[in-house]
């Protein structure tokens, strides 16, 4: 038995060795032979020993020794809980927007709220209405394609989701690169406000002008305090 397991993975290796992830009707079409409770018993044996990574349920990875391209934790917060992309602390960070970059993966989704923590990292979902899941783009991060917020729509996104009043003295503390900011793609009120319709839509407006003051005084040089 162990022999026949062992060969299987082999064939996996075969197969998947140059992809970051696949998933378990993949599987079930390569090899139709098997039934599913025996492909499972399979996946957790590979799993027990290493060879084999789960992402979620469902979801896999070769282990690193047998993958050429592993999954890194920006694609593992897209996959891990759809429809979703990575956008507020995360996205400022990795756009150089913010001084200090968050080890925490932060992405919005039409989804229920959840926190998710495995080897690759700990992964922050925070809900959104359907209407909002928008202004991403696909970018090339570390060879993969993953789905984050435009620079404009972190912000928007992390203003909507953050509780309270956005000021000026708020946007200074929170360490904004001021180069970044003077870029005008982040001049923000060329977008819509996300929440028209709602209550939040005072409040939203409000931290726009509070960001087009902030960006004022980043661009004569001066602080806030």
């Amino acid at each position: 038995m162990y022999i026949i397991i062992n060969m299987k993975f082999n064939r996996l290796v075969t197969i998947f060795h140059d992809q970051a992830w696949f998933d378990l009707p993949t599987l079930r079409l390569l090899f139709p032979s098997e039934g599913l409770q025996t492909t499972r018993t399979s996946l957790h044996r590979f799993m027990n020993d290493g060879r084999l990574l789960g992402i979620r349920r469902g979801l896999y990875c070769l282990g690193d020794a047998y993958c050429k391209n592993p999954p890194h934790g920006a694609l593992i917060a897209n996959l891990c809980y759809s429809p979703s992309y990575l956008s507020e602390r995360w996205a400022l960070g990795w756009y150089g927007i913010i001084l200090e970059r968050t080890v925490q993966y932060t992405s919005v989704t039409t989804r229920p709220t959840r926190i998710f923590r495995n080897r690759w990292g700990e992964f922050r979902y925070r809900t959104i209405r359907r209407g909002y899941l928008n202004g991403f783009i696909r970018e090339d991060i570390q060879g993969a394609s993953v789905l984050i917020a435009e620079p404009e729509q972190a912000l928007l996104d992390l203003w909507y989701l953050e509780g309270g009043e956005w000021t000026v003295d708020r946007m200074a503390s929170f360490r904004f690169d001021p180069d970044p900011v003077r870029d005008d793609r982040l001049a923000v009120l060329n977008r819509e406000n996300p929440c028209a319709g709602t209550r939040d839509r005072a409040r939203m407006e409000r931290a726009i002008r509070a960001w087009t003051a902030y960006r004022a005084v980043t661009a004569r040089g001066g602080g806030t305090g």
